[in-house]
């Protein structure tokens, strides 16, 4: 199966793709949906987003995505998705771009029986698990982020490896990058994790525990939800560091926090992809990282340093290094910004996506609407 392209079928109508955003996924790749969804539509093609959170509806205002709400995407409240999808979507789409796995089988009911092609777009360990459970239809491609997810669903399918494609994630970046902390006196360090048993966010509240006693100043936050919030708050009183260490249960709170933070830890090995430490990396923020991360982009003293996992005395050691080794922490900062810069940016992103929905785009759109290439900035700077 592909995609359909813009000089397909469906009569002459442009091609229309719709996103369907979940809460969850809203909260982890908002950053980058709202930046590019809104430089996708051209004359041969109109986009769509469905969601379930009615402040991310609120970013595609003025733009020419057209907007879908319906209160439940995901869990035992999305049994009538399939009967929304069929009244609101008459025609259907020409294509369906699912970001994550927890509505597919409700949406998926509504495609089959309208005959819509589907994109699902792995974000998570949990949508590989899924599609590698389940398998995958012939009216689906397999889009995922990570290439790890995708080399596992590849070794269980490898006859179906031509409907795989790895897109990595993309953000649009200030003009100037933030400067490295080397020399403010309290340090502001944030997690932004899925608060579960695997996030290992214990060894953030450790590591904070062991460096207190020798003065250093950090200032703690641990931004996220999940199961584990209320044992994460008892473990922080446990080892007496609440007065410098809180859990902000707000998910969506880390895109407004991450410019006024100067570290950014990943305490454990990230199950739930996350575009923050990709964003803080390009912003010119130190990332600290347990190893073993799926994102390609946790490059060992390239974009980030990292640690045992499970290790708070390296983790302490690598934010002491923050303020002890100056000149290694600006420099990681650098090499971090650029590689961001020249590996993820959204106009890339935004050329992946017209090419697999099979649409060339005018050049007056893709100009006027994507965001500038850094030969531009300089050009403007100047």
């Amino acid at each position: 199966m592909s995609p359909p392209s813009a000089g397909s079928k469906r009569e002459t109508l442009p091609a229309r793709v719709l996103h369907v955003i979940d809460q969850g996924v809203a909260a982890r790749f908002g950053l980058m949906l709202s930046q590019t969804l809104p430089s996708l539509p051209t004359e041969a093609l109109r986009i769509a987003q469905l969601t379930d959170d009615v402040r991310f509806i609120e970013r595609f205002a003025d733009t020419a995505v057209e907007c879908h709400f319906h209160d439940a995407l995901t869990g035992w409240r999305s049994w009538r998705l399939a009967h929304h999808l069929g009244r609101r979507f008459d025609p259907p789409p020409t294509l369906v771009h699912l970001w994550g796995t927890q509505s597919l089988t409700q949406v998926e009911r509504w495609t089959q029986r309208v005959g819509t092609p589907v994109i699902i777009h792995l974000l998570s360990m949990h949508d590989a698990d899924v599609i590698v459970r389940r398998g995958v239809r012939s009216y689906e491609q397999i889009v995922s982020v990570s290439s790890e997810f995708l080399t596992r669903i590849e070794q269980r399918f490898p006859m179906a490896r031509g409907r795989f494609r790895h897109m990595s994630p993309a953000v649009a970046l200030p003009i100037h990058p933030t400067q490295p902390p080397t020399e403010k006196e309290v340090l502001g360090v944030v997690a932004v994790t899925t608060i579960d048993d695997q996030a290992d966010v214990n060894v953030l509240v450790d590591a904070l525990a062991q460096l207190r006693p020798s003065g250093a100043e950090l200032m703690v936050a641990i931004v996220g939800a999940g199961p584990a919030v209320d044992a994460t708050w008892r473990h922080i009183r446990t080892r007496k560091v609440s007065s410098a260490c809180w859990v902000i249960d707000e998910p969506g709170l880390w895109e407004r926090a991450l410019p006024d933070v100067d570290i950014v830890v990943v305490p454990g090995r990230e199950r739930d992809l996350w575009l923050a430490p990709l964003f803080a990396m390009g912003l010119g923020k130190v990332v600290i990282a347990a190893r073993g991360q799926p994102g390609e982009w946790f490059v060992d003293q390239e974009t980030c340093w990292q640690f045992t996992p499970g290790s708070a005395v390296e983790l302490a050691y690598l934010l002491a290094r923050v303020r002890e080794q100056p000149k290694h922490t600006r420099e990681l900062c650098a090499r971090a910004a650029e590689f961001v810069r020249s590996k993820h940016s959204v106009g890339q992103l935004i050329r992946q996506l017209h090419e697999f929905y099979g649409v060339r785009p005018e050049i007056d759109t893709a100009a006027a609407s994507a965001p500038p290439t850094d030969k531009e900035r300089d050009e403007h700077q100047g």
